[in-house]
């Protein structure tokens, strides 16, 4: 899951969207699901945002990620760090809309999952 990246372009509430993703994933974990999140790009760093909206984004974002974070792992699940990947700020892994990712930017966020999953030891033929 990836989530919050909406409620961060222009401000949100922090401990608001703590409750909202917890809302949304405790119940996965409570049915037995491996919560896997997954952080977004750095954006705000691009030089894709305007300079005068750009530290303000870049705090909210950073906030986000850090919540995402902590909840994942709170609730037991997997958290793929691509908000601080390499390439997280690279204004080439993004669409024309300067928002969303682009195919590179996809295999990037791929690549970063397998690896994380790769190193997640889990019985799944029992599950």
């Amino acid at each position: 899951m990836s989530a919050g990246g909406n409620d961060a372009f222009r401000g949100f509430d922090p401990e608001a969207l703590r409750a909202d993703l917890s809302s949304l994933l405790t119940p996965l974990v409570e049915s037995g699901a491996l919560v896997i999140t997954i952080g977004l790009f750095d954006l705000a760093r691009s030089g894709l945002v305007l300079p005068e909206h750009a530290d303000g984004m870049a705090r909210r974002f950073d906030a986000l990620d850090r919540i995402t974070t902590d909840l994942t792992h709170t609730l037991g699940g997997i958290h793929v760090d691509t908000h601080h990947h390499p390439l997280a700020a690279d204004p080439v892994i993004y669409a024309a809309d300067r928002v969303h990712a682009n195919a590179r930017g996809h295999a990037v966020t791929f690549a970063a999952i397998a690896t994380s999953l790769s190193g997640h030891s889990r019985n799944w033929a029992a599950d």
